[in-house]
């Protein structure tokens, strides 16, 4: 059964929502982490808990790597967020943190030096090129000494043929000296 009866709630002192002491968030470059640099954001104060957004300098979202809210001593929360910037073209990044109930922004944003920024170091870039070109000047070597070993080859051949026929005709010529030899026997032989 429904009452149809109005109810009235009567405070001794009046009670309104506001919103909390929201800080500016705190942007803090971390560690060198992953490729990239470790990005934090921290504001505390909030009424309830907040949404937070990174953007990159073209105002697109930047997916955050953790998001922790925890209430402090008062019941205010307390947010931290972290991203990881890898890309050297993104110099600026900003933390938003948003109050969805009372309609409140609060928003920071860094800049990061470019010697701050993760680089490549020399060594890693032409440690490839090295390696190539390495790779070919060994291409070129096997492939001249493999001629040369076949011309080597093909001049010991020539030489054991050349050896071969001088011997063959030396023999030739000592049968030839001693057919003239036994001619010449039979000769004087035969004046007898």
């Amino acid at each position: 059964m429904q009452s149809a009866l109005r109810h009235h709630c009567l405070l001794a002192e009046p009670w309104y929502l506001s919103p909390g002491l929201d800080s500016e968030p705190l942007i803090e470059m971390r560690d060198h982490e992953d490729g990239g640099i470790w990005l934090e954001c921290i504001s505390g104060g909030w009424y309830l808990k907040p949404l937070t957004v990174w953007r990159d300098p073209y105002s697109e979202v930047v997916p955050a790597l953790k998001e922790i809210s925890t209430p402090d001593t008062e019941g205010l929360f307390i947010v931290t967020t972290a991203v990881i910037t890898r890309d050297k073209l993104v110099r600026n990044v900003s933390c938003s943190i948003n109050d969805t109930l009372f309609g409140q922004k609060k928003e920071s944003a860094i800049f990061i030096p470019e010697s701050f920024m993760p680089s490549r170091s020399p060594c890693v870039v032409i440690l490839p090129v090295i390696m190539t070109i390495l790779m070919i000047f060994i291409a070129i070597c096997i492939y001249w000494i493999n001629k040369l070993q076949k011309e080597k080859k093909i001049c010991q051949e020539k030489e054991f043929e050349q050896e071969r026929k001088e011997t063959a005709l030396k023999e030739l010529e000592k049968e030839c000296v001693e057919k003239e030899k036994e001619l010449q026997i039979q000769g004087k032989r035969g004046q007898v």
